[in-house]
């Protein structure tokens, strides 16, 4: 029907995406992947006095994994793609993660996506390999700059130069698709999107997390 759907997940649009990807190339093979996205939430002082927002209830599909980890998600998927196995450790209270951590499995390498809204650390994202490494300085939804070191100690910083809007390369980059009827970029998008939900899922299973509308299912 000539309809294009694509989900909104910008972190895999934006330049800092493609230039993390390229940088991949010059410390492959890939040995480790640790990505972190920690936030102690507002509402989380309110989810400790029983005044559960939607952002804590299991109810309405809340949580640590799908509000922080997916991004850490998309991102795996998007750079390593689908993994041989997904766990995940949870801290859960009442009924919802609150933090934890998620093991992907790709076989020659691990990765391991933490994320937490009940706690606050700094950014300590990496993808290590035999040639160096890959330091990110910020959460996986804002892939704005990153140090890429070798193992000569030489380091190479990037950083964007743009004052746009954090969500400008989206709209850019959805126009473009539209008008093109680019199908293969939308449907390839739209893949990727199937494997993290995939995950998110199989994680969330593991962790005997389970939502109101997982129900329907059961």
């Amino acid at each position: 029907h000539n309809v294009v759907i694509m989900e909104a997940m910008r972190n895999v649009i934006d330049p800092g995406f493609f230039a993390i990807k390229e940088a991949i190339e010059l410390v492959k093979p890939v040995r480790r992947v640790s990505f972190q996205y920690c936030q102690y939430s507002s509402r989380y002082d309110a989810f400790k006095q029983d005044n559960i927002l939607p952002v804590f209830d299991y109810t309405k599909s809340g949580g640590a994994l799908m509000d922080l980890n997916i991004y850490n998600i998309h991102l795996a998927v998007a750079l390593f793609g689908k993994p041989k196995k997904v766990h995940y450790d949870a801290n859960i209270e009442k009924n919802i993660d609150t933090s934890g951590i998620i093991t992907l499995d790709y076989g020659s390498f691990k990765a391991a996506l933490i994320a937490a809204k009940d706690c606050k650390a700094p950014i300590m994202t990496s993808i290590q390999g035999d040639k160096g490494s890959i330091i990110i300085h910020t959460p996986a939804n804002t892939l704005i700059g990153f140090d890429h070191l070798l193992n000569d100690n030489t380091t190479t910083p990037y950083a964007l130069q743009d004052n746009k809007h954090r969500m400008y390369f989206e709209f850019v980059e959805f126009v473009k698709i539209f008008n093109e009827m680019n199908f293969d970029k939308a449907d390839e998008m739209m893949k990727n999107s199937l494997i993290a939900m995939d995950i998110a899922t199989k994680a969330r299973m593991s962790a005997g997390v389970r939502f109101k509308a997982d129900e329907a299912y059961e």
